[in-house]
């Protein structure tokens, strides 16, 4: 039987669960009284490049302009015969995970203030990056 209703988080006294995929079913995640792990709001950018380099200095001048915490890249084009030195952006570090052929390939700059960790999904395919974001 086929269901139309989105899924929604379930509350339980300050608990919610969120459908997630394997090992993640059915933990729990606590939320503060603002609702948003001690942190009101992130502010993101997302961006399809179809090539980053032609892209950079826009990405650039939104990072200097605005106040982004979060700028996710996909569609990069980026190999690794480009270091991460060329890519640098005032107070933001950088993830990326190029795809090992033509095309592909996602980036994310975070702001500095963050504490964020890559981590490795080998569950999910290449042109993805999965990150830990620890808000306080």
């Amino acid at each position: 039987m086929l269901h139309s209703d989105p899924i929604k988080p379930t509350n339980t006294y300050g608990k919610s669960r969120l459908p997630a995929n394997n090992e993640e079913v059915g933990q729990m995640t606590s939320l503060n009284s603002e609702g948003f792990l001690h942190r009101q709001r992130l502010n993101c950018f997302y961006a399809n490049a179809q090539g980053f380099l032609s892209k950079f200095r826009e990405v650039e001048l939104r990072c200097r302009t605005g106040r982004w915490d979060l700028n996710a890249v996909t569609e990069t084009w980026l190999t690794t015969d480009i270091l991460d030195l060329e890519l640098q952006l005032p107070d933001m570090e950088l993830l990326r995970r190029d795809r090992p052929t033509q095309g592909g390939g996602v980036l994310l700059f975070y702001h500095n203030s963050l504490q964020c960790e890559h981590t490795e999904n080998p569950f999910v395919a290449s042109d993805t990056l999965w990150c830990k974001l620890k808000l306080t």
